[in-house]
């Protein structure tokens, strides 16, 4: 884990972008970002609920996407488990008999893609659970509860963020919040495929020339990849 200072400092950054005009995409984004670095971790996702079901809003680097995209098939795994109990999960091996059992396709998956150690944070408030984050290690990882409790204020604070609304409100902006952020991911998706292909990049370094785009423009990364898609914008 970074040292206090830096986490402060991370905390505080994190905790700004809140405050600006919404953009979903970019705030869940820049949340698995920080979460990776000042827990010095090689992935995170964040997954929202839609009617009950949990499904991927961000996954970041891409390589976890195949981990985030079984546990929404198959609403198994131990992100799905801290949505539903709003209690955190940490597994520090995926390996081990008893989460193989549990989780059959995802540890599976996880094995495929070397990932061996993953912890699943509930976004909640009070008993509402809205979601959750789920942070990966390649190796073999004992979640130290500092490092869980971190995550949790950063899981807090983007909750906060979600349901910002009256109690009138609430439920209408947050379902339509949770909706943008979902056909987001999708029409993202697809940008960075075009940028990967036309600029001869991977999908992460796409990614990067689209978030480079979004913030020199001021814009959303929805809008940018609105334009790849639909406008034939190339970067």
């Amino acid at each position: 884990m970074a040292n206090n200072s830096k986490i402060l400092t991370t905390l505080s950054d994190f905790m700004r972008t809140l405050l600006t005009p919404y953009d979903v995409d970019l705030a869940l984004d820049d949340l698995a970002l920080r979460l990776c670095e000042i827990l010095e971790m090689e992935g995170a996702g964040v997954s929202l609920a839609k009617d009950g079901r949990l499904q991927s809003a961000t996954a970041l680097p891409p390589a976890i996407s195949p981990l985030e995209e079984t546990q929404e098939a198959t609403q198994s795994g131990p992100c799905v488990t801290a949505y539903r109990t709003t209690e955190t999960v940490a597994v520090s091996d995926l390996r081990e008999s008893e989460h193989c059992e549990a989780w059959p396709e995802y540890c599976a998956s996880a094995d495929q893609i070397g990932y061996r150690a993953v912890a699943g944070i509930p976004m909640k408030i009070e008993k509402h659970s809205i979601g959750a984050i789920s942070l990966y290690s390649q190796e073999v990882r004992e979640w130290k509860e500092e490092d869980l409790f971190l995550a949790r204020i950063f899981a807090d604070a983007a909750t906060v963020y979600l349901l910002n609304a009256s109690t009138y409100d609430r439920e209408r902006l947050l379902n339509q919040q949770l909706q943008q952020a979902l056909d987001s991911r999708i029409l993202i998706e697809q940008a960075k495929g075009i940028i990967a292909e036309a600029r001869g990049v991977d999908v992460q370094a796409a990614f990067e020339l689209i978030r480079r785009q979004a913030r020199s423009r001021n814009a959303s990364l929805r809008s940018v990849a609105e334009a790849i898609v639909k406008l034939g914008l190339r970067l």
